[in-house]
């Protein structure tokens, strides 16, 4: 069986790159997506829904050097759900998006990953790539 998760957003925080006791690179970061529309009066709304990405490797170590917040990403990857205890001992689980690819998409005039020239355009200026 495969899944795959498809999101395209806005970073919502700088990638916070650690590594486990093994030396492997691991980034977190959130992304927001925003749908916009109109409700059945005709107003304007819009909704947005954050993911928690999760990046390993070097693709966490680009992620850490290239990605900001507010920058856009394409990520793709596979939804997972992590249980852990919090500290009132109660089990909690979060969903997390585990990336298989990350493509950039840095601001106009910053300076973006390697190979990711095509990618400093405005929002109005991008077509989304799916």
């Amino acid at each position: 069986m495969f899944h795959q998760t498809i999101v395209y957003g806005r970073v919502g925080k700088d990638p916070e790159v650690r590594y486990t006791g093994s030396g492997q690179a691991v980034a977190n970061f959130s992304v927001a997506v925003t749908e916009k529309g109109k409700d059945k009066a005709g107003a304007p709304k819009e909704h947005t829904t954050w993911y928690e990405v999760q990046v390993w490797s070097k693709l966490a170590e680009l992620c850490g050097e290239y990605v900001h917040k507010g920058d856009m990403v394409h990520v793709v990857g596979r939804m997972n759900v992590r249980e852990w205890e919090a500290q009132d001992g109660g089990k909690r689980k979060t969903w997390e998006l585990v990336a298989a690819n990350v493509v950039f998409a840095p601001r106009k005039g910053g300076g973006g990953a390697p190979g990711s020239e095509g990618y400093g355009m405005s929002d109005e200026e991008r077509e989304i790539p799916f």
